[in-house]
């Protein structure tokens, strides 16, 4: 019989500091601060998680960065349920070699509450790169205790 066929040559990948970021521990990020980066890398068949609270009628947009010529990656927002509802489209932005991918959504205004919702990236077919993600928040907050009345 034929020898088997070869094994794959190992990854050279190396996780970034954050790791691990599953679903069930993703990166929390912050609403204290309107703007975010992180510099991150995915590895193969790997999926990097943030999270995020939200007020109700709040906007986010997170926006990644990377090249594509090392490897194509996907950005996904995830409802409070862990359902997809916003896929970015393929390379929203790209020249050949540097991509540009990003999802808008505002959280539901019928909440009364703040509401944790999922930003994913993924590597399409495995892929591997780094890449920097950038979020965006409205400042609309309900995260704090209102003001004071003011005095009679």
């Amino acid at each position: 019989s034929p020898p088997p066929p070869p094994s794959p040559p190992p990854s050279e990948c190396t996780d970034d500091a954050m790791e691990p970021d599953s679903l069930a521990n993703p990166v929390l990020v912050s609403t204290s601060s309107a703007v975010q980066v992180f510099q991150r890398s995915i590895c193969s068949f790997e999926e990097d998680f943030f999270a995020i609270s939200l007020c109700p009628g709040a906007s986010l947009t997170a926006t990644m960065e990377f090249t594509h010529s090392v490897g194509n990656l996907d950005l996904y927002a995830l409802n409070p349920k862990g359902n997809v509802f916003k896929l970015s489209k393929n390379s929203d932005v790209s020249d050949g070699a540097n991509s540009v991918e990003k999802v808008s959504f505002k959280a539901r205004k019928k909440n009364k509450a703040a509401i944790t919702y999922t930003v994913k990236v993924d590597g399409v077919l495995g892929a591997e790169a780094p890449y920097k993600i950038t979020f965006v928040t409205s400042d609309i907050s309900c995260h704090t205790a209102p003001p004071p009345p003011p005095p009679p």
